[in-house]
């Protein structure tokens, strides 16, 4: 759950900038299409009085009449309709924004497709990594090394929670500015995701529990102990495994290395 919170709170702010811009530049357009109102009128006046000329007269008499005054008082250029045309434009692009969220959202969770399938691991990465993005400080750079990889037999909404995991544990590894790397590869049957990190490494007496259900060295309230628990039996469940590599004050490496094809044993957890 305070996974989840995390998720939804960083997916939450990246939803909240577009809907804020957009939100200001429709009600800026809305005020100043109420501006072009009184133009819009006069100019229609202009037109209907112009297609009652005959066709050989071209000359017109304007009687302005008390109507000079409240037209003096109109201000604006012909470049207010480019300046409308832009914000709607970045409106647009807010939208897409949005739209695309949406959709890597809906991939991470894979809630439409079936459980098992035939997977392209490194689009699937692209889809974490995005929404991890939304989630992590923007002083840690996510690095993709990603090769080419067959596809793989697999459940992809769980190993979408492993990849999440292992990136979001990453960044909470990293104390000031850093480097997430994500690196796939493939070799004898086997795809490899590895995921590392330029944080603080992880010290002897933690690294043995690691993998414990319920051990965490974050504060109460923060952690749950359940993250590379839950990461571990959902990999294993593929048949595959998990691997650590760590040096203090130099980072750790998480390598997931997953068989092409899904045993018998791939179910819910």
């Amino acid at each position: 759950m305070a996974s989840l919170g995390q998720l939804v709170a960083g997916v939450s702010h990246q939803l909240n900038t577009p809907i804020a811009f957009s939100h200001n530049n429709i009600s800026l357009t809305i005020n100043a299409l109420k501006e072009f109102a009184l133009p819009l009128q006069v100019a229609s006046r202009f037109l209907s009085l112009v297609r009652r000329l005959p066709q050989n007269q071209h000359q017109m008499i304007v009687e302005l009449g008390t109507s000079r005054s409240t037209l003096e008082k109109q201000s604006f250029e012909p470049n207010d309709i480019d300046d409308l045309c832009l914000m709607l434009g970045d409106v647009l692009v807010g939208l897409e924004q949005m739209k695309e969220l949406v959709d890597n959202l809906r991939d991470f969770t894979r809630l439409d497709r079936s459980k098992v399938i035939n997977t392209d691991i490194n689009e699937a990465l692209k889809t974490v990594i995005y929404i991890a993005r939304s989630s992590i400080p923007t002083r840690i750079k996510i690095n993709e090394l990603l090769g080419d990889l067959p596809k793989l037999e697999c459940n992809p909404s769980q190993l979408n929670q492993v990849f999440l995991n292992l990136i979001t544990n990453a960044a909470q590894a990293i104390p000031e500015d850093g480097e997430i790397t994500v690196k796939t590869s493939h070799s004898a049957g086997q795809v490899i995701v590895e995921v590392s990190d330029t944080g603080q490494g992880i010290p002897d007496d933690v690294l043995l529990h690691i993998f414990e259900t319920y051990y965490t060295t974050k504060p109460k309230g923060v952690g749950t102990g359940l993250g590379l628990s839950i990461a571990r039996d959902i990999v294993k469940n593929h048949g595959g495994n998990i691997l650590v590599k760590t040096t203090l004050g130099q980072g750790t490496s998480f390598t997931v290395t997953l068989p092409v094809s899904a045993p018998d044993t791939v179910m819910d957890i």
